[in-house]
């Protein structure tokens, strides 16, 4: 390493962290901010997001099973988000197959999505007539014309968070709210795994934590911040600790977890998977 880079959030100066294969991440001294350097080329990170990326979802797994869990964890999202917005034109930036597009048209609000992925969106817009392949930065709709912008385990895939997050505020109407599931570095499971975090992969280019969090935010008004969950399916546990089996600590749970998927497959539990759920609302 003959140079240190400085962090891309607040531009002090990081140190080294960790490598892990072609993963190098440096951690900053001020914000806590983990990042990577060198940035994966953009293309590369696009090649990523095809059919075979939502492979550790769908192996070993029915459709109605994967719905089921995603809308019990988006459910307990919107419990949360209705505090702050009942009702109104909701986009989900990486909206994936479309079931929080899905939950929320029930509950209230009028659905908009995009993902990067052209395999999902075909999939989303069989039931979510307004879902687009693109980014947010070049969705087909004038400021201020959303009401709730969500972005569930999607911003730590932007390259230029910064950037689409003050986009993500001039497409808010005054008074919008804006949803963030992300991974926490200051979460148990950080600790105690340290660099065999599942969430330190190669589509992954920042990783936050509350503080820095909030620094992040600094054109919202921050509402609520805290440990979000998820709802997940015995066999899905396993087929995710199939994926990241040459992670030594998930190599050892994966038999056990295997095991148990064999038992009680489609029945869910919750568990918190090192997240955060965020709510922020545009400042007027």
């Amino acid at each position: 390493m003959n140079t240190t880079p400085l962090c891309p959030l607040c531009k002090f100066q990081s140190v080294f962290y960790f490598k892990k294969r072609d993963l190098i991440c440096f951690r900053c001294q001020q914000c806590g901010l983990h990042f990577r350097h060198p940035q994966p080329d953009p293309g590369q990170l696009i090649r990523l997001y095809n059919k075979d990326y939502y492979e550790p979802w769908m192996h070993d797994s029915s459709w109605e099973s994967l719905e089921s869990q995603k809308r019990a964890t988006f459910s307990s999202y919107l419990e949360r988000l209705v505090v702050f917005k009942k009702t109104g034109r909701l986009l989900d930036v990486g909206c994936a197959f479309g079931a929080l597009l899905r939950l929320a048209t029930e509950n209230g609000f009028e659905p908009y999505g995009i993902d990067v992925n052209p395999f999902a969106v075909d999939i989303a817009k069989r039931t979510i007539p307004n879902v687009y392949c693109t980014t947010i930065e070049d969705v087909p709709f004038p400021d201020q014309y959303f009401d709730v912008v969500v972005m569930t385990d999607t911003i730590e895939h932007i390259v230029n968070c910064s950037s689409t997050l003050s986009v993500a505020n001039r497409k808010l109407a005054p008074g919008g709210v804006l949803l963030i599931t992300t991974p926490d570095t200051g979460s148990l499971s950080r600790f105690l795994l340290g660099k065999h975090w599942p969430h330190y992969k190669m589509e992954h280019i920042y990783y936050f934590n509350r503080r820095n969090m909030k620094i992040l935010l600094n054109t919202f008004d921050v509402l609520d911040i805290r440990r979000s969950h998820k709802q997940v399916s015995f066999r899905y546990f396993a087929n995710v600790l199939r994926r990241y089996s040459t992670n030594p600590f998930f190599h050892k749970c994966y038999a056990p977890a295997h095991a148990l998927s064999k038992v009680f497959g489609d029945m869910t539990f919750d568990i918190p998977m090192g997240e955060m759920l965020v709510i922020a609302k545009r400042k007027n």
